[in-house]
């Protein structure tokens, strides 16, 4: 039986212009295929975009303690790579703490792109929440110390604002707003 060489013996042979072909397009399609691969890598969908640390991503669940009356926020961040019409889980959770007051509360989601425009955008609030024509939801009931609650359910990404292939940052701002029930709240929320 005979030898099998994986690989001969090189008889000084010149490349015939085919070989030298091939080897050139594989030698570029090389190079190519290392430069497609530093730009993917350094590309912001392949990388955490988290730009300020403690920032919370699309689809992190959300709680924002109420410590006092006032006006609560918490951002939430992402690319602009999200199918327009795309409904987006977005569970947010408010916690009223448990030396606090009873108190009414509104809440109202902002879009904002990098360079600081407002984007309208449609959210879905849980059955407990009404949207008035001022744009803010209305909590029906009161809250009560400890107190959690569920309020925010989903985000419906805009139809023309939001660029399939978009890399640009996008800000959504969660905002919760109390009054003390005891206060005139309707006035100041401008309801009557």
């Amino acid at each position: 039986m005979g030898k099998i060489k994986a690989f001969g013996k090189s008889k000084n042979k010149k490349r015939s212009p085919k070989e030298s072909w091939y080897i050139f397009f594989i030698t570029i399609l090389s190079i190519f295929s290392v430069i497609l691969l530093s730009i993917f890598l350094s590309n912001p969908f392949s990388q955490a975009p988290l730009i300020n640390l403690g920032q919370k991503m699309l689809g992190d669940n959300i709680n924002i303690r109420i410590e006092d009356s006032g006006s609560f926020s918490q951002t939430v961040s992402f690319y602009g790579s999200l199918l327009p019409e795309f409904e987006m889980p977005q569970n947010a959770y408010l916690t009223l703490l448990a030396d606090q007051e009873d108190c009414k509360a509104r809440a109202k989601v902002f879009m904002y792109d990098s360079s600081g425009r407002l984007i309208n955008l449609s959210v879905q609030f849980t059955s407990d929440w009404e949207m008035n024509e001022d744009g803010y939801y209305y909590y029906n009931s009161t809250l009560t110390p400890s107190l959690v609650l569920k309020f925010l359910q989903s985000i419906v990404m805009p139809s023309s604002e939001v660029g399939i292939y978009s890399c640009n940052l996008y800000n959504i701002i969660i905002t919760v707003e109390t009054l003390p029930v005891v206060s005139d709240y309707l006035t100041l929320w401008g309801l009557i």
